[in-house]
């Protein structure tokens, strides 16, 4: 149920009142946001379905007490997809009333073994709540005290919740509603892990940042060489869309005459290190958690595997799975830090827990719409639909909110808009900056909404950014503190007019937008506009591929700024950039052979050249070797056919240096 005293969405209050209002509001933020959003605090959510209930397969239930008789609900849980090494620091059960309340009624919740019978046993605690429900309205039970919170999992993270009440009232809940799946009750999970680093940002895409530079350092000849070009890897033919990388190895589904397998291969490449067959007829949507649990989304089912954390993997335990009927979803799907899964089916918008228990459904006026963003508060998710704009909702409960973006009506007509993935920041106030970027036919806007607890409003000051944008990329730097948030902040897009494109930075909370380089031809139909992406390095350089009118690979970065020409080619166009977690830098194709290339910098030596050669990732290296040559990669050194070393040259090579 919506609450009424939540702003209107999408509107802005213009009147001084307003104003006082705002700055009263943003005073008082500290203590009126939970703690657990604020981005110092690096804490995860997890949502809990009950496996059984009592009075079973009842979609509703009562409690009651004194002449309405004694009525209970018993809610047994499993909390077995907290990381081994979580600390549960709040519990909050929800529960959704079906029928409202008699009278004032008191409702108390209780903790029991799981398999325990309550009136032969002392519970413990959770809470208690005096409340007089309506239909459809939520209630909660919450708790911090931690003697609480440290039996959940101690207990095995197996337990029942009994609810009860010593009033002379009746209530009546949602056990099991089958049409609207975020009536069911819930039990949600706030924990930490130690030395987790605080999540501050979500790029929407996968797999589009790396913690490692990628550009190599070289002096040849005795002067410093910023000048390079790169040559590919490729992976045989795969059969997922995309890859996925954990523990430095990247993951591959293949289709080998009809049998599918789940492919682990080095950073280049080669021979799989393990092959998992996969029966049946799989998906082709890869996805995988920080944690290891790697999904396979899509043809009616979804299949989870845990991966380990050697290399080479051990082979990972039995797949857990669940049907659902005509699941094919046209974008890709999103995970959350929990693991937790999202996507849209068709105009479906599902929420899914780690266990794979449907948490909530949420229907579009219109299929169209981009790939689910999680927020990094993991409290809610973001998309831009079609008929909507901005579509955010609770990750929890399933509660959502919309909010149109300036050229909402221009959106809604277009037979094909260009609607990218939202990107989001977690202000340090605990508050979530959304920045969306949708075009239609020649008319877009990137554009950027607050989002508090619930409350979604346009960014006050934020200017009308119009043009036709690509899909935003977020900096690695800070957002800063409440008392100083981070000034210089960007998101990158490339802003395309008159054919050209130009990469700009975008001040995150002012709006403010500066040119970062020098055009490029992109075409008449922008590939970058239609799939294409950005990604960034630790040292914040920029690299796009250009799909269309100049293509090939651009790096924008302070020791190098322009195009990189490859020496053979072979990139088709339609690609996407994607790092592994080595730094390896990879181009997806998309479309027509759908290989996976790893882009290596390469050198062309001569013989009369000394050189002294470095690469963050791998290096390959053509010619002649100089009188002293050094080639050093923290990766792999890989010389080309022809190669030569000359007698009386020195050629020194040395891998796995992660520093020059």
């Amino acid at each position: 149920m919506k609450k009424t005293f939540r702003w209107s969405a999408g509107r802005r209050f213009r009147f001084n009142i307003g104003k006082i209002l705002s700055m009263w509001f943003l005073a008082l933020l500290a203590f009126t946001i939970p703690a657990t959003l604020v981005a110092d605090e690096p804490r995860s959510v997890l949502t809990l379905i009950p496996t059984e209930v009592l009075p079973a397969k009842a979609e509703t239930a009562e409690i009651a007490g004194g002449r309405y008789g004694d009525k209970t609900i018993l809610l047994r849980f499993r909390a077995s997809a907290l990381p081994a090494e979580a600390r549960v620091t709040a519990a909050r059960l929800s529960l959704v009333s079906s029928g409202g309340t008699s009278a004032d009624q008191t409702v108390n919740v209780d903790k029991y073994p799981y398999d325990a019978t309550p009136p032969q046993c002392t519970g413990i605690r959770l809470g208690a709540a005096t409340f007089n429900a309506g239909a459809n309205e939520r209630v909660d039970w919450t708790t911090r005290n931690q003697n609480f919170l440290d039996r959940i999992k101690n207990e095995g993270s197996r337990f029942s919740l009994l609810l009860c009440t010593p009033s002379s009232a009746s209530s009546t809940w949602y056990l099991t509603d089958p049409v609207n799946s975020s009536h069911r009750p819930r039990l949600i999970l706030e924990y930490t892990v130690a030395d987790q680093p605080a999540l501050t940002q979500s790029n929407g895409l996968p797999a589009v940042q790396s913690a490692r530079s990628f550009l190599p350092m070289a002096r040849i000849g005795g002067k410093d060489s910023g000048a390079f070009s790169y040559v590919t890897r490729p992976f045989s033919n795969a059969w997922s869309h995309t890859p996925v990388f954990h523990n430095d190895l990247v993951y591959l589904m293949t289709d080998n005459n009809g049998k599918k397998a789940l492919d682990a291969l080095n950073s280049l490449g080669g021979q799989p290190v393990r092959t998992i067959e996969v029966a049946g007829s799989p998906g082709q949507h890869l996805l995988v958690s920080p944690s290891g649990r790697l999904y396979i989304v899509g043809n009616g089912r979804i299949i989870t595997y845990q991966l380990g954390s050697g290399n080479p993997p051990q082979a990972p335990a039995a797949a857990l799975g669940r049907e659902l009927d005509n699941l094919n979803p046209a974008n890709a799907p999103s995970l959350g830090a929990d693991g937790s899964l999202y996507f849209v089916n068709g105009q479906e918008v599902y929420g899914f827990n780690p266990d794979l228990q449907e948490l909530w459904k949420v229907t579009l006026a219109d299929p169209t719409s981009s790939r689910v963003t999680v927020g990094p508060s993991g409290r809610f998710v973001y998309l831009v639909a079609k008929k909507e704009g901005l579509v955010v909702i609770n990750a929890q409960t399933g509660e959502s909110f919309t909010s149109p973006l300036p050229n909402q009506d221009a959106l809604a007509r277009a037979d094909f808009p260009s609607l990218h993935t939202p990107v989001v920041i977690l202000h340090p106030d605990g508050s979530e900056k959304v920045y969306v970027a949708a075009n239609s036919v020649n008319n877009g806007v990137l554009a950027c909404f607050n989002n508090r607890s619930g409350t979604i409003a346009a960014a006050e000051n934020w200017p009308l950014l119009e043009g036709l944008w690509s899909q935003p990329l977020l900096d690695q730097l800070s957002p800063g503190s409440v008392q100083q948030p981070a000034s210089g902040k960007q998101i990158y897009a490339v802003r395309v007019a008159d054919r050209q494109g130009t990469l700009t930075g975008v001040d995150w909370l002012t709006g403010s937008t500066m040119v970062m380089a020098s055009t490029f031809a992109v075409g008449d139909s922008p590939y970058l506009l239609n799939g294409g992406n950005l990604a960034s390095d630790q040292a914040g350089t920029r690299l796009v591929w250009n799909g269309a009118g100049e293509v090939d690979l651009f790096a924008f970065g302070s020791a190098f700024s322009g195009r990189l020409h490859s020496s053979a080619g072979g990139i088709p166009m339609p690609a996407q950039l994607l790092f592994g977690g080595d730094g390896t830098l990879y181009a997806n194709t998309v479309g027509g052979d759908r290989v996976l290339r790893a882009i290596v910098p390469q050198y062309t030596l001569s013989a009369g050249s000394d050189a002294n050669i470095y690469s963050p990732t791998h290096l390959w290296v053509d010619g002649l070797a100089g009188q002293t040559t050094e080639l050093k990669a923290a990766g792999n050194v890989l010389l080309g056919p022809g190669f030569t070393v000359r007698q009386g040259a020195t050629l020194r090579i040395a891998n796995g240096m992660p520093t020059p």
